[in-house]
């Protein structure tokens, strides 16, 4: 199996736990996240593919991607976990 199809996958819930809110997402497939803020984020999968979070689990989310940021020479940005417009809310 290569990283694309192994997968580091989460499992997202769409305003409550019934099955038909549930989604899960292969992290390893997002291409980029922005729109990030306390409460909301946007996960795109390409330029026409693209999921919108939102709610306390959006922020948490934004919270562990920024966590494993590193910057473009490989060295990790643990000073990225602190940004202020994430505690907000």
């Amino acid at each position: 199996m290569d990283n694309d199809t192994k997968g580091n996958w989460i499992v997202v819930f769409e305003g409550s736990a019934a099955a038909q809110n549930i989604r899960i997402i292969n992290l390893n497939q997002v291409r980029m996240v922005d729109q990030i803020s306390h409460d909301h984020v946007r996960l795109c999968f390409s330029e026409t593919n693209a999921i919108e979070l939102t709610g306390k689990s959006a922020g948490q989310l934004a919270r562990l991607l920024i966590s494993r940021g590193i910057d473009v020479n490989g060295i990790a940005m643990p000073e990225f976990s602190d940004i202020s417009i994430l505690d907000q809310g």
